[in-house]
């Protein structure tokens, strides 16, 4: 019987220094895939987030392309012009447009609600 030690799953032959570099290559990638779709995964199961409530971090955290400026802005301008009444009031903070607002129409909650007007 051969001894544990020299047990090789494949023979020396198969496995070379550049079958271990392509073998490496494949496992880093999976992990960055997998990586990369658990993210995209859990930034798309976001909760709705309330426009007139929410801190400027959970506005970033919760709606795509919104980042830390921009939710600083809909925090400023909350605070400055009161809260705001329907979806469409947020095309007056400097950085959202029309098309951030229906990209994100699902997850902005106006006074608890989801808004499903949202201007074309």
């Amino acid at each position: 019987m051969a001894n544990p030690s020299e047990v090789h799953i494949y023979p020396p032959s198969v496995v070379t220094p550049h079958s271990k570099r392509l073998i490496s290559r494949c496992f880093t990638r999976v992990a960055a895939i997998v990586l990369l779709t658990v993210s995209l995964t859990s930034q798309s199961l976001a909760a709705p987030v309330d426009v007139n409530t929410a801190d400027a971090q959970s506005l970033s955290d919760a709606l795509s392309g919104i980042g830390p400026a921009i939710a600083q802005a809909i925090v400023e301008y909350r605070k400055e012009n009161g809260p705001f009444s329907s979806v469409e009031d947020l095309l007056n903070v400097k950085g959202v447009g029309p098309k951030t607002l229906e990209r994100n129409k699902a997850d902005i909650l106006i006074g608890g609600k989801v808004s499903k007007s949202v201007p074309e």
